[in-house]
């Protein structure tokens, strides 16, 4: 019994231990649920507060509820996003973040409040705020007086900022900025600033297109232009030595040079880029060579960019072009491809002097019809002289010549062969009197022919297109020997008053008119001259009293020519003297040269002055040679070009 009744005793007092028990773990669960329930719904629902960071999205770490099941509504308009969700098979449980993309800028010192509400109930809010933000602002100090037409132009913001965009206005443009955390980069190249002129300048803050407002207002200077050239290799300029750099000048202190190229071209050949490489040494920007230059190449140099310590860059690239050379080559020489004396020396210029202690004479030369010539070779600094050793025969070809092997005094060769094709005279030169002041009367023959024509210029002195028309007859006949015809002689005579021609008078220094001092049938001493004016003796004292007019007939006898030309000006007509053919003649004439045409018996109507004693009037009384007066239109042109295919016209049909 003692031993139930104590059996009793402790079950009671377990009992009692254990109820007691129990009520402690319900008021600790209890105590548990409710403070796990404050402390989600304190989650869940308490207000938050956040700073508003100026960047893209705001992400504020906060637990909501359902977060499919959220309204959300705020003052400034937004896109909602919940992040780091946790979920039951799959499905968003609570979201651990919520981000907001805001469609349009809050108010400058203003809170923004959201609110999410679950299933719309107000009484399940959760409420997320930002505290008010001052937008960022651009530190002023970084505002520079003086900006690049070209470099980003650069400033500091108060507040590292993704949020706003910016831009920059000037010259009626606009070009975007780039920020990065509290810098900004705003383009000015597409602003179209011209160097050393002032802008005003404002930088704009954006947010989705929107002008937010002008965070700055800039008057500033745009830098001068930087302005290069070519200093040690002026550009243009033909390189005869072998340079190992170019240096380029700028005439400012140098920060930076990009894109520079040297390209050579040889003859039809693809430009191919030279290796340089570029240093910058203050003011100079050294350009030097890793390879030899190509020689007898075309450079091109290009600076695409150069900048200043102050923004100052270049206007456009910089271009340079030179040249590089070959050998001596020659540059000039003192003959033309026709008339030649038979004397002449030939001097040949070089672009550049010969390398000493060469054999000139191999390299130099003369040949006549294929033929060498001996010659002595002499040189003179970039001066070639070659003497032929005895006389060119007359109407000869030659070939003047240079070898290839020239070096020049920086021993680069190549490139130097040349040949210039000329022709000795072809003319046999000789006076046939002299004036009265003792100047020669010059002919010029052509051809070995027994008929002969004889062009004659200039009895008039002040007519002197008319000896310049029969200087350019002289050199075509030069030039073209081959086209006389076989059995024909020309004779040209371009100045038969040379001392007239000297003092401009139309008369000679005895002011006799010449062509009024020829024994024709109507020679007269006093005449009515062009002007008007009665001149006594004018015609001479007797007829050929003048030498120049004794030494003209005097020729012309002993010549005796088939035709006769005689050039004056200016009527703007072609005469026959009516000897032999030469009407037909005067006609042809005329057709060629577009003159009008006249003959002898109607020349007196023809003009109003005196023609008594004329050289033509005598070729036909005295001599009855057939001639042809040919008066070109004018006093100042020689009219060749319109007188060039009569001639030769003439020449085959007298």
């Amino acid at each position: 019994m003692k031993i139930v009744n104590a059996f009793r005793r402790s079950f009671s007092v377990f009992s009692a231990a254990y109820s007691q028990l129990w009520q402690l773990r319900v008021l600790v669960w209890t105590s548990l649920v409710m403070l796990v329930s404050l402390v989600a719904y304190t989650a869940l629902f308490s207000p938050q507060t956040s700073a508003f960071a100026f960047t893209k999205m705001q992400c504020v770490d906060s637990f909501i509820l359902l977060p499919s099941h959220q309204a959300v509504s705020s003052e400034t308009k937004s896109k909602v996003t919940y992040k780091n969700n946790v979920l039951i098979a799959g499905y968003p449980v609570v979201s651990r973040s919520v981000c907001y993309d805001f469609q349009s800028a809050p108010a400058e010192n203003e809170p923004i409040h959201t609110k999410h509400a679950l299933f719309g109930f107000g009484a399940l809010a959760k409420r997320v705020n930002f505290s008010p933000s001052t937008y960022p602002k651009l530190n002023t100090g970084d505002i520079p007086n003086t900006i690049s037409t070209a470099e980003p132009l650069k400033f500091g913001l108060t507040t590292p900022d993704s949020f706003f965009d910016y831009i920059i206005q000037a010259n009626q443009l606009s070009a975007p900025c780039v920020s990065s955390g509290t810098d900004i980069a705003c383009e000015v190249k597409s602003l179209g600033l011209e160097h050393s002129k002032k802008y005003e300048i404002s930088v704009t803050q954006i947010f989705k297109n929107t002008v937010v407002g002008t965070v700055a207002n800039i008057q500033a200077v745009t830098a001068n232009p930087v302005i290069l050239k070519s200093d040690t290799i002026p550009s243009g300029s033909i390189i005869y030595d072998k340079p190992q750099q170019i240096i380029i000048s700028s005439d400012t202190a140098l920060q930076n040079v990009e894109n520079v190229t040297l390209t050579s071209k040889i003859g039809e050949e693809s430009a191919k880029q030279v290796l340089v490489t570029t240093k910058l040494d203050g003011q100079k920007i050294v350009i030097s060579f890793t390879e030899p230059l190509p020689r007898q190449a075309e450079l091109s140099l290009t600076i695409g960019s150069a900048l200043s310590p102050d923004g100052g860059t270049l206007v456009a690239p910089f271009t340079a072009v030179y040249k590089t050379s070959g050998g001596p080559r020659v540059a000039g020489v003192n003959i033309r491809d026709r008339a030649v004396s038979l004397n002449q020396k030939v001097v040949l210029s070089l672009d550049q002097a010969l390398s000493p202690g060469q054999n000139v004479a191999t390299l130099y030369g003369i040949k006549t019809n294929g033929v060498a010539v001996p010659t002595l070779v002499t040189v003179n600094g970039k001066t070639v002289t070659i003497t032929p050793q005895s006389n060119f025969a007359p109407c000869t070809v030659l070939q003047i010549w240079a070898a290839e092997g020239a070096v020049n005094v920086h021993g680069v060769s190549g490139g130097s062969a040349w040949t210039f094709n000329s022709r000795s005279t072809c003319a046999n030169v000789f006076s046939i009197g002299t004036s009265v002041k003792g100047r020669s009367i010059i002919a010029y023959k052509f051809g070995s022919g027994a008929e002969t024509v004889l062009f004659t210029g200039n009895l008039h002195g002040n007519e002197s297109n008319t000896k310049r028309l029969l200087d350019s007859w002289i050199d075509e006949l030069e030039g073209n020997p081959g086209r006389i015809p076989a059995g024909k002689s020309i004779v040209v005579i371009p100045l038969t008053n040379p001392d007239g021609y000297a003092a401009g008078t139309r008369t000679n220094a005895s002011n006799v008119d010449l062509n009024r001092n020829f024994a024709a049938n109507n020679w007269k001493s006093t005449v009515k001259m062009p002007s008007g004016e009665t001149l006594a003796t004018g015609g001479g004292v007797t007829a050929l009293s003048e030498p120049e007019s004794q030494a003209l007939a005097n020729y012309v006898s002993a010549l005796g020519p088939g035709l006769v030309m005689s050039y004056h000006s200016m009527g703007n007509v072609v005469v026959a003297n009516d000897a032999g053919n030469s009407w037909n003649l005067t006609k042809t004439y005329s057709a060629k040269s577009g003159y009008g045409a006249e003959n002898g018996a109607t020349i007196g109507n023809f003009f109003d002055y005196d023609t008594t004693g004329a050289f033509e009037d005598w070729l036909h009384d005295k001599k009855g040679i057939a001639a042809i007066l040919v008066e070109l239109a004018t006093r100042e042109n020689s009219e060749f070009s319109r007188n060039k295919n009569a001639m030769w016209q003439v020449v085959a049909d007298f």
